[in-house]
Formats: structure tokens, C-alpha cells, sequence
């Protein structure tokens, strides 16, 4: 038994000892009209998000905390032991966009915990085949 383990008599939570970095994945789905971009960000708000475009990189970044306070009786079920807890992460990741980006239709969504960014598609131009015509110009009924 730890040190921790044994003012309550039970574990801490994992995210208490745990050291490691959180590093945000991203899922990238490209469909005909927009790229989709999806990462998990569990217990994050809409206010703890923010995404900026400047030069053609989209940078998505977060900062996230949580604190937690319990009480537990001591090994003898009569001493409340006062136990207070904080989680905390951020992340930051930079997508360089392609031009077929368009930049007035980026949307974001947070639900459930997950991020959902959408980046809208430039319509394809329409080109059509190129074709000749020959135009008759008559100086003399144009007035000049």
C-alpha cells in the first residue's frame, strides 16, 4: 500500500499520479465539399476552445480544468479526511490549409465531447470546353 493509498484507505484516481502529457489526435475526413476534422475533448466547454486562422494555418487549441473535493473517513471510519483533486490539459495543433479551403466556411461544433470542425470546399469552377466564334464587326454601322 502507498503513502497516498493509505490516509483513505482506497485509491486515488489514475489522473492523480498520472504524469503524462495529453497529446490531441485529430481524425481528418475529406468529403467532395468540405474537410472534417474530429478530436475527443472530454469535459471541455465551448469557451475553453479556440480556433484562429491567420495566413492559411488553422490553429485549434484548449485549455481545460477540473477540481474535485471528497471527503473520506480514515481507517478507524471516524476521522474525515479531506481530499482535494485537479486535472488539468491543454493542447495546441496547427493544420496548414489547402486553397480549396474556403475561409468564410469554417464551423465548429463541441457535443457530447467531441470537437467537430468543418472546412467548407471552394465550389469547383465550371469550365467548359473552349469554343471558337467568328464575330462580324462592320465599322462603317458602329458609328465611329
Amino acid at each position: 500500500m502507498t503513502r497516498a493509498q493509505s490516509f483513505s484507505g482506497e485509491n486515488f484516481s489514475a489522473e492523480f499520479f498520472s504524469a503524462t502529457p495529453k497529446v490531441q489526435v485529430f481524425d481528418v475526413v475529406e468529403h467532395e465539399d468540405k474537410i472534417r476534422l474530429v478530436a475527443e475533448a472530454p469535459g471541455m466547454r465551448p469557451d475553453e476552445v479556440r480556433i484562429e486562422l491567420l495566413g492559411g494555418v488553422l490553429t485549434v487549441s484548449g485549455s481545460h480544468e477540473e477540481a474535485r473535493y471528497v471527503e473520506d473517513r480514515g481507517l478507524d471510519g471516524r476521522c474525515i479526511l479531506p481530499r482535494s483533486e485537479h486535472t488539468s490539459y491543454q493542447f495546441s495543433c496547427a493544420f496548414r490549409l489547402p486553397d480549396t479551403i474556403n475561409p468564410d466556411g469554417i464551423t465548429a461544433g463541441l457535443d457530447m465531447g467531441e470537437l467537430t470542425i468543418n472546412l467548407a470546399k471552394m465550389p469547383k469552377l465550371h469550365n467548359p470546353e473552349a469554343t471558337s466564334q467568328s464575330l462580324h464587326y462592320d465599322a462603317a454601322s458602329s458609328g465611329y
